[in-house]
C-alpha cells in the first residue's frame, strides 16, 4: 500500500463513521463536558474535520478549507465531505 492508498484508507474511515454521528444528537448533549472537564462530542467532531483538512491540504500541497477564505465550508461550518 502506498502512502496515496493509505491517506485515500483513512479519510474514507474517517468520512464514513463521521458523517451520521451527530444525526440524532441534541445540540446540549453534543456540547456537555464528560465529568466537566472532558473533550465534548461537538469539539472531537470539529477537531477531527481539522485535522483532515491540515493533512489534505500538506499531501496536495494546497491551502487548508479553514484558511482559504471558507471556500470549502458550509455555512454551517461543516466540512462538506464528497
Amino acid at each position: 500500500m502506498d502512502a496515496r492508498d493509505l491517506l485515500i484508507d483513512i479519510f474514507g474511515r474517517i468520512r464514513d463513521r463521521y458523517v451520521d454521528v451527530a444525526d440524532d444528537l441534541d445540540p446540549e448533549v453534543a456540547h456537555s463536558r464528560p465529568a466537566g472537564s472532558g473533550n465534548s462530542v461537538a469539539w472531537l467532531l470539529w477537531h477531527t474535520a481539522r485535522v483532515q483538512d491540515d493533512h489534505v491540504a500538506g499531501v496536495s500541497g494546497g491551502e487548508q478549507a479553514w484558511h482559504d477564505g471558507g471556500s470549502g465550508w458550509r455555512s454551517s461550518g461543516r466540512r462538506r465531505i464528497p
